[in-house]
């Protein structure tokens, strides 16, 4: 039996990404994951946008709504997907929790715009029976799961360092890599921001700073490219080095080596250890994963709490 599934939010993550593919079977947004997904129905999309719905319902062959009220009298859906401006999430969420048939509520990153809402949403989804999930969606990629299955096999003892280097606010996506650490090497201690120039925050949505683990540290460093989106992280222990990012299509580990120029030296090897990730499948990677956790099976998806601690970390207060 196929799961009910409403999509709010009809904007690049909820659909555009894939209206710009010609393959009918592109997953880049949430309707075309949700489409090409046996195991789920894309039953309605919800848009305050007259024309994203007239889009939607043309390519999706789903019905669309104005409101959550209006799509929850025609629908019942089981999985519901927050994919709005951050601003509105704990209003939506409200509303959604009219739904009996409601099991599970992904929503986008970050969960919310700081703690306090983050908390009020958990505590919301807790009372009423219902899952809540973030889509840091690398978390569920079979590539970080087959990565973090080999580290959780290595000698990581002592300190380590690295850096994460960003685009776009840190909450909006420097968080993905500040979740994905957490998710990797356990949870961060604190989050100091910093202004390398003069120690004033000018930029509040894009800080300089470093993470403090219990045995390691990683500096947060806003970057411009040019037009180009660059976003990724480079991590060192003792032994070995591992590097995420879009450029390289996954994790690459490099071991230390004997250097064979400066002999009594170490180097990091050149040739790589892969763990690739498919980044046109990773909203079908999170969908499976709920389908595991709707089955009981076991499920490697974001789940609220851990994505409050995050947002704890990074925007407790403001």
């Amino acid at each position: 039996m196929q799961i009910s599934t409403l999509v709010i939010g009809l904007g690049n993550i909820g659909m555009g990404y894939d209206l710009v593919k010609t393959d009918s079977k592109s997953k880049l947004s949430h309707a075309g994951a949700i489409n090409n997904n046996p195991y789920f129905k894309l039953t309605a999309g919800v848009d305050s946008d007259r024309t994203a719905r007239t889009i939607f319902e043309k390519e999706f062959k789903s019905k669309s709504f104005i409101n959550i009220s209006e799509a929850l009298i025609s629908t019942s859906p089981e999985l519901a997907i927050i994919a709005t401006p951050i601003h509105v999430r704990l209003d939506l969420v409200e509303e959604l929790l009219e739904s009996k048939a409601l099991r599970v509520i992904l929503i986008e990153k970050p969960l919310a715009k700081n703690a306090r809402e983050a908390s009020k949403i958990i505590q919301l989804c807790q009372e009423n029976g219902i899952k809540l999930f973030v889509n840091y969606m690398r978390n569920s990629s079979q590539g970080t799961l087959n990565f973090k299955e080999w580290l959780d096999n290595q000698d990581t003892s002592g300190f380590f360092s690295g850096n994460i280097w960003y685009q776009g606010g840190l909450l909006n996506n420097g968080s993905h890599f500040v979740n994905l650490l957490e998710f990797l090497l356990g949870p961060v201690v604190k989050f100091i921001r910093f202004n390398p120039h003069d120690f004033d925050v000018s930029d509040p949505d894009n800080p300089h700073g470093i993470l403090l683990f219990p045995n390691g540290s990683v500096s947060i460093t806003p970057i411009e490219c040019g037009g180009a989106k660059v976003n990724g992280l480079r991590i060192f222990f003792k032994n070995f080095s591992f590097e995420l990012s879009r450029e390289l299509g996954g994790f690459t580990v490099r071991n230390c080596v004997d250097d064979p120029i400066f002999k009594g030296n170490s180097m990091l090897e050149p040739v790589a250890q892969e763990f690739p990730i498919d980044i046109g499948e990773l909203q079908s990677d999170v969908l499976n994963q709920i389908k595991n956790y709707l089955i009981g099976k076991k499920f490697a998806v974001c789940t609220g709490e851990q994505a409050m601690q995050t947002i704890s970390i990074l925007n407790p207060t403001t």
